[in-house]
């Protein structure tokens, strides 16, 4: 069935002319120009459904720990110690920026 077509990339066009029937020449624009917009509106939904770049991820306890390499209860400690934390509800989170920032600006023990 032939190659399969680029994804979402300025290929698509080229792919879709040169890959269909044979299309008169006077076409060729209109469907360049089709392509390019649908393109334009699947970028467009797309980033609308991409979370916020600038807002922080938020970790629990376990996301945290996993992403830091240590226990819970080294985290419990670090916690009790200063450790940024932000409250959902009654619920910690720990923003890992944050965290590594605090960790890094810690005196050596």
């Amino acid at each position: 069935m032939g190659h399969q077509p680029p994804v979402l990339g300025p290929g698509v066009a080229q792919w879709v002319l040169k890959t269909a029937a044979r299309i008169p020449d006077y076409l060729e624009p209109l469907i360049q120009e089709v392509v390019t917009r649908v393109l334009a509106g699947v970028t467009q939904v797309i980033a609308q459904h991409l979370p916020d770049a600038n807002a922080p991820a938020l970790l629990d306890r376990n996301g945290l720990a996993r992403a830091l390499g240590v226990s819970l209860t080294s985290l419990d400690r670090l916690k009790h110690v200063g450790m940024p934390t932000v409250r959902v509800l009654d619920s910690p989170r720990f923003d890992l920026a944050d965290v590594v920032k605090w960790l890094k600006s810690r005196p050596e023990e």
